[in-house]
C-alpha cells in the first residue's frame, strides 16, 4: 500500500515511512491498552446483555 500511495503522489518512500510513525505508534498503543484491558472494548456488547 505504501508503494501504490507513493508512486501516486510523487512522494519518496523514505518520506512517506517517516510521516506513519506516529499513526502506527498509535494503533500499537491501542492494540496494547486492548489486550491488557479487555474490558474496555467487552463493555460495549455486555451492556445490552449479551
Amino acid at each position: 500500500m505504501l508503494f501504490l500511495i507513493g508512486g501516486v503522489s510523487k512522494i519518496p518512500l523514505a518520506g512517506l515511512i517517516s510521516e506513519i510513525w506516529g499513526f502506527i505508534l498509535t494503533l500499537l498503543i491501542a492494540l496494547l491498552l486492548i489486550i491488557l484491558f479487555p474490558e474496555l472494548v467487552l463493555f460495549v456488547p455486555q451492556a445490552p446483555g449479551y
